[in-house]
């Protein structure tokens, strides 16, 4: 194995010439992340929400759209000293969404479709005599602005998406979108929520949706008793290269971070650069091992990250299958060499 030692940040930048920011999947399932990103930014901003109710700091909103049978919901909350890539870890590690959503009944990545986006099967528990429902959904993040990012749920048909488990019903997500904005020290957050969940009366569901868009405090308290996750930062500064699936670890369980990029059928190697922010349990050192040739920086602090440490990890070209472990330690090191 060949070790490398630390280059600095501004090295490392150098090398990134050839890898390309990925943005909205290209290709399958662009047109419908595309409509649903569109539809987020389209509603967001509207002035005919409604106010429904305020609970706990979250102000309740709905909003009547013609033809469309459901309402929309929405939670707006502000959330006090939390950086946001904090609050969107908790978002997008699936092992921990039922620490903080109660009707979470499982689910698991069917497909990466880029490095910002994946195919995702998830269920929801059902209450009395309502059968529970599942959901097969391409989860987007996109970057909107240094100081924005969102996640954008939305229902997709794929070949590879297995049959309505028993018990189940299969719902429809028209958008299921997360806005997180850094407003100083704090974030400014708004969930907005359309759902068809087929077969529910709209008087019976209009009461689950009020309920559903309090999510936004059922993550924000996520925090008062778990840490931050692992999360591939989304910024164009730090644009990503080969297609990278992260397995982060609860934190709170196995403190182990694993990167892998895994050579396809039409690639000879693999090649392309990957920046994480890392929760506090890395902040003070780290330990990074690779089956293959590496660099590796750290990155600047930054509010965008605070309370968390971020690393830039380059991996140059190798035709087999890399795999990536981050461990705490003392200080930060590469395959035993000092940053």
């Amino acid at each position: 194995m060949t070790k490398l030692t630390g280059i600095t940040y501004q090295e490392l930048r150098q090398t990134a010439n050839d890898a390309v920011p990925q943005d909205a999947p290209k290709g399958q399932f662009f047109d419908q992340v595309n409509q649903a990103v569109q539809l987020m930014n389209i509603v967001h901003p509207l002035e005919s929400w409604t106010a429904n109710s305020s609970s706990k700091g979250v102000q309740i909103s709905k909003l009547s759209i013609t033809n469309l049978d459901h309402q929309f919901f929405r939670g707006d909350l502000l959330v006090e000293n939390r950086s946001l890539y904090e609050f969107l870890s908790a978002l997008t590690t699936m092992g921990v969404r039922g620490n903080w959503d109660g009707r979470y009944d499982g689910g698991k990545m069917l497909k990466r479709i880029s490095n910002s986006a994946t195919l995702v099967l998830s269920a929801q528990k059902g209450q009395m005599f309502v059968a529970g429902r599942e959901f097969a959904t391409v989860n987007h993040v996109q970057y909107v602005d240094e100081n924005t990012v969102d996640l954008i749920i939305t229902s997709v048909e794929d070949e590879i998406i297995p049959p309505v488990a028993r018990g189940k019903v299969r719902g429809h997500i028209l958008l299921n979108g997360w806005r997180i904005e850094k407003k100083g020290d704090n974030l400014q957050v708004a969930y907005i929520c359309h759902v068809d969940p087929k077969g529910i009366p709209v008087a019976i569901f209009s009461m689950v949706q009020g309920e559903t868009a309090m999510q936004v405090l059922s993550v924000a308290d996520y925090f008062k008793k778990h840490s931050a996750q692992p999360v591939i930062l989304k910024h164009p500064e730090y644009a990503l290269g080969a297609d990278v699936v992260l397995k982060a670890h609860d934190m709170g369980t196995e403190k182990k971070v694993v990167l892998e990029y895994s050579v396809s059928e039409s690639q000879e190697a693999k090649k392309g650069r990957v920046c994480l922010a890392l929760p506090s349990t890395f902040k003070s050192g780290f330990e990074i091992k690779a089956n293959a040739c590496v660099r590796a920086a750290l990155i600047p602090d930054n509010d965008l990250w605070k309370n968390m440490k971020a690393v830039e990890i380059w991996v140059e070209s190798a035709p087999v299958d890399i795999v990536v472990e981050i461990t705490p330690a003392k200080e930060f090191l590469l395959n035993g060499n000092k940053l």
